[in-house]
């Protein structure tokens, strides 16, 4: 009996996080997927509201538009590609840790702030962007 409740416990220790896929959606109001954690998120739009993903963890974004205030702050390795953080978009990306974006397009001001390890690649804005107080353009 000792044997099989130390293998159960074994087992639940080394349990892996269930991913959740959200393909091709639409999110609206206030924080929809607030505190998310091991996400893929394919084609997805964000309307109007706050907060869509803040305080997520491990989320990957692909093929997705933001319409929305505040988009990903207080959140934790993030991957974004093919993305899109329209105007309204504003006041992004703050707060986060670890956050890799490539072949995007940056449209909203003021999007980054107090983040740390930020990536960027190959992508697009029609503004100047600030990181860490270096403008990337």
């Amino acid at each position: 009996m000792l044997n099989a409740q130390y293998h159960f416990l074994e087992i639940q220790r080394k349990k892996q996080p269930i991913m959740v896929t959200y393909n091709n959606r639409f999110f609206h109001g206030e924080r929809p997927l607030f505190g998310q954690k091991h996400a893929t998120i394919i084609g997805t739009a964000f309307g109007k509201g706050e907060s869509p993903l803040k305080k997520c963890r491990h989320i990957k974004l692909n093929q997705s538009t933001f319409q929305c205030k505040y988009p990903l702050w207080f959140s934790q390795h993030i991957a974004v590609s093919n993305t899109i953080f329209e105007t309204m978009a504003r006041s992004g990306i703050w707060y986060t840790v670890d956050i890799a974006i490539s072949d995007s397009a940056i449209q909203a001001p003021k999007t980054f702030r107090r983040n740390q390890d930020i990536r960027l690649k190959t992508f697009t804005s029609p503004t100047q962007v600030r990181v860490c107080g270096t403008v990337i353009t």
